[in-house]
């Protein structure tokens, strides 16, 4: 077995980012809902053509969402990638704000063990939560008073994902991922026009358990001698059950000099052992597409999906939130000019052989809103950049460089009084090595 260089100055970069629960890991209020901020289930090259994952099949690169894709992996396969999201926060007041924070995105390795098996593990968030509202009442009885409610925590996931080759034309998969990690929630109700006593309420959910999903990729050659195919993919979860421990703490305070500093406790409950049923899911797409003959990479693409998930399952023991059905269609298209266009072939621009991405989506978060759900749309870009290329006798490498960018926006100013506009820029690199194979004498 060879690993390249290439490979552990990354793993080595990858361990100075690996610090997941030390990071302040959201800056959004609707992360106060469910587990908070769900993370992509994809990575930087998926995200440029618009977060696709039902039928996306490459010999190089990674995809997470479906595990029946990994059979197309050609090459052992190491990715690692940092998410940055930057917000533009306005509410009906007209009050406006700008935020940004930076997390790590993602490590993940693909092996293809047989032509007919092949597996990944991948470490990356799962939910991140990060909020503080804050608003005021004049209330008869008891005067002015400030009510404050913040969030923090991430939960975080390790998969293991197998993909599974059933004759020439049919992939199934399966993953599994073990999910852990913590909230916390802080509710206050502050008096500011008399000398009560306030009061406050903190609430620690320590969750962790496994989830499991399936999928499948079946793929009809159209063209044989262009390398014409089209990709029909799906995936399905019928939702898994979570432990998840909770504290919770009542109490009085008062402020002294900005610190909140306990006076009685109120209450005081604990409840270890309780189940959280993550809502079931499933998705389905197409992709038509053409693979150059010579190198087997994807020429171009053009896909679409259709994604769902029944929130209206989800539950979890001491929360009265209720959710709606989630749903999200998206569409996405890429091309190499050099693998496209013939007269391009030889060219040695960088412009050439860059990776272009573009894509869009839309659909219905599962947050509720006076009998509505609350919109998420936006538009995709990306640029997948070849770095080096060696094929020696026995031999073959490869890395690239990704950058994608989501532009967005959920909420509105009009009913829901809040809306979020986002630049979420999600940054990529992939190192391929040929593993399992026999040195050839050169």
């Amino acid at each position: 077995m060879h690993i390249s260089k290439s490979l552990i100055y990354i793993g080595f970069f990858c361990l100075t980012i690996l610090d997941i629960k030390g990071q302040v890991t959201s800056v959004s209020p609707f992360s106060r809902y469910g587990l908070g901020d769900l993370q992509p289930n994809f990575f930087a090259p998926g995200l440029g053509a618009g977060g696709l994952t039902q039928a996306y099949r490459h010999q190089n690169l990674i995809n997470v969402g479906n595990p029946a894709s990994l059979t197309a992996l050609k090459f052992t396969t190491l990715e690692v990638g940092l998410l940055s999201n930057t917000y533009q926060q306005e509410a009906s007041n007209g009050v406006s704000q700008f935020n940004n924070i930076t997390n790590f995105g993602y490590l993940a390795v693909g092996i293809p063990v047989a032509k007919w098996w092949a597996f990944q593990v991948s470490l990356r968030p799962y939910a991140q939560t990060g909020y503080t509202n804050i608003f005021q009442e004049n209330d008869p009885d008891f005067g002015l008073l400030e009510y404050r409610f913040s969030g923090n925590g991430s939960l975080a996931q390790v998969q293991w994902g197998n993909g599974f080759k059933i004759g020439k034309r049919l992939s199934v998969g399966v993953n599994s991922a073990f999910i852990w990690g913590n909230n916390a929630y802080l509710s206050d109700v502050v008096f500011l026009s008399n000398n009560f006593f306030n009061t406050r309420r903190e609430e620690t959910y320590l969750i962790r358990g496994l989830q499991f999903d399936f999928g499948m990729q079946y793929v009809q050659p159209l063209n044989r001698e262009k390398g014409t195919e089209l990709v029909l993919g799906a995936t399905y979860d019928n939702g898994s059950a979570l432990t998840n421990d909770i504290n919770i703490l009542d109490y009085t305070f008062r402020t002294n000099q900005g610190i909140a500093a306990g006076r009685d406790t109120v209450g005081r409950s604990e409840n270890s052992g309780t189940q959280l049923l993550l809502a079931p899911r499933g998705g389905a797409g197409f992709a038509a597409q053409r693979r150059d003959k010579e190198t087997g990479i994807l020429a171009w693409m053009l896909s679409a999906e259709y994604t769902y998930q029944n929130w209206s399952e989800f539950s979890i023991v001491g929360s009265s939130q209720e959710f709606l059905n989630a749903n999200r269609f998206a569409v996405g298209a890429s091309m190499v000019p050099s693998l496209t266009l013939s007269r391009l072939r030889n060219s040695r621009s960088i412009l050439n052989r860059i990776e272009y991405k573009a894509g869009f989506y839309t659909g219905n978060t599962y947050i509720e809103y006076e009998g509505g759900a609350i919109q998420d749309r936006g538009m995709t870009l990306g640029f997948t950049i070849p770095l080096t290329h060696k094929a020696l006798a026995g031999e073959e490498r490869y890395s690239r460089f990704t950058i994608s960018t989501a532009l967005g926006e959920r909420g509105n100013l009009g009913s829901f009084g809040y809306r979020e506009r986002y630049a979420n820029v999600l940054i990529g690199i992939s190192v391929n090595d040929k593993w399992f194979d026999k040195f050839k004498y050169r």
